[in-house]
């Protein structure tokens, strides 16, 4: 169960992803950055767009860590770790504070590419 806001009347509501659980006296726009029906319809990506996220996710932190804006980038799986937990710790924050699974995604990608990066840099066993 998550908290989404209407977009028509500004108020929080539970939703399970398929059914809204109390209902909006507005009739508004659900959910952010769609409307509900667009929600319902687009929950899930393929695993190819999501692929595609943390490929451009990770081409934009090496981009930051060339242009200088990282002091040190992670080599060791306990300093990734150090960093996932970090972004974890974030998009907990996020979603408390804006009850936005959307902007919460946002911060779940960093984790993701960051998750990448480490298998990238260090020996990791095929399943």
């Amino acid at each position: 169960m998550s908290t989404i806001r209407c977009d028509g009347c500004g108020e929080y509501r539970e939703w399970d992803g398929y059914t809204l659980v109390k209902g909006c006296s507005c009739l508004g726009k659900i959910g952010e950055p769609t409307v509900y029906d667009e929600l319902l319809e687009e929950k899930k990506m393929t695993r190819r767009q999501v692929f595609d996220l943390i490929d451009a996710e990770r081409e934009y932190q090496e981009e930051q860590f060339d242009a200088g804006r990282w002091e040190q980038m992670a080599q060791s799986p306990a300093e990734y770790m150090n960093d996932i937990r970090y972004y974890t710790r974030k998009a907990e924050a996020v979603l408390t504070e804006t009850g936005s699974d959307y902007k919460c995604m946002a911060e779940i990608l960093k984790i993701a590419a960051l998750a990448v990066a480490c298998m990238e840099k260090n020996d990791t066993p095929r399943r």
